[in-house]
């Protein structure tokens, strides 16, 4: 079911295997038709295998990668990732300038997850879960925001791309498929992931007026994919889709052009700057409110 292996047949048992992962895709449990375990295995943040018990051996493992049998490494797509050492074996070819120069993590291009498995999902071997969530969060925290506002909004900024009702590229399931071409032919996708330059300018209007985390999130996200997408047009639809298929650069691909992915960053960082400055005088003139009326 999209990139997530659900089930397979073992044609020398002559059997169907239904696969359980983990919230990062990690084979966890395999049973047969009969619900029988025939694998479970646990893993430490790194890839580890702790524990490993079965009658099969899946080839999908740690984060739903291919385990090569020959080396044991794990490949993600872009690279291979060895957990022995907890690294990529070959370095990332993406690096933000600006966001390495306060992000030391970001300088190390063999790290994986920022050295941060806990919190940090990689799905492709090039960036931490995604531009929306990840790199929102850390900026959250470079602009001085708490560790729990920053993920509010970071969150709110993703969900934006899952929630059926704002998706517009979601093949995971039937209900995703529905509301994929519901929303694109309707609008909807537009609205929140294609903007005008009126679309835009509201969003930034709001993002640079609301006290509230989810709606600052969600017009994040609406001034992020400006820098990705060019209006709702066909070609580069047509080229999202055809990258899934390993066809050409997915456009929204951080690397289809690094200077529009910096000047994203910048733009969130200030984004998210102002936002604690305008909470930050809210508190005060509420903390003097409170206490002029004691002296009252």
């Amino acid at each position: 079911m999209g990139d997530r292996l659900i089930a397979e047949y073992d044609h020398v048992g002559s059997r169907v295997l239904y696969y359980t992962p983990d919230q990062i895709n990690s084979t966890r449990v395999v049973t047969d038709q009969a619900g029988t375990v025939v694998y479970s295995a646990t893993y430490d943040p790194y890839g580890g295998i702790r524990t490993s018990e079965g009658t099969v051996d899946p080839l999908p493992k740690f984060s739903g990668m291919e385990r090569d049998q020959e080396s044991g490494l794990d490949y993600f797509g872009a690279r291979y990732y060895d957990r022995s050492q907890y690294r990529f074996i070959s370095v990332d070819s993406l690096i933000l300038l600006q966001i390495a120069q306060v992000s030391p993590q970001r300088w190390n291009l063999y790290a994986y997850c920022l050295n941060n498995p806990v919190n940090v999902v990689d799905e492709t071997g090039r960036y931490g879960v995604s531009v929306h969530y990840s790199l929102t969060l850390m900026i959250g925290e470079m602009a001085g925001l708490s560790s729990g506002l920053s993920e509010s909004i970071a969150r709110a900024d993703m969900m934006v791309d899952y929630n059926l009702n704002s998706t517009s590229f979601s093949m995971d399931s039937q209900e995703g498929l529905a509301a994929t071409i519901f929303n694109n032919v309707t609008g909807i996708a537009q609205d929140w992931h294609f903007p005008s330059g009126d679309q835009l300018a509201h969003a930034v209007d709001v993002a640079l007026s609301t006290y509230d985390p989810k709606e600052l999130g969600e017009n994040l996200h609406i001034i992020q994919d400006s820098f990705s997408h060019f209006g709702f047009e066909t070609n580069h639809v047509l080229a999202t889709v055809m990258s899934k298929f390993g066809k050409g650069r997915d456009p929204d691909d951080p690397k289809s052009d690094i200077n529009k992915a910096v000047d994203m960053a910048m733009l969130t960082l200030d984004i998210l700057k102002a936002y604690r400055q305008r909470v930050l005088r809210k508190v005060i003139a509420a903390v003097t409110v409170a206490l002029t009326c004691l002296r009252i």
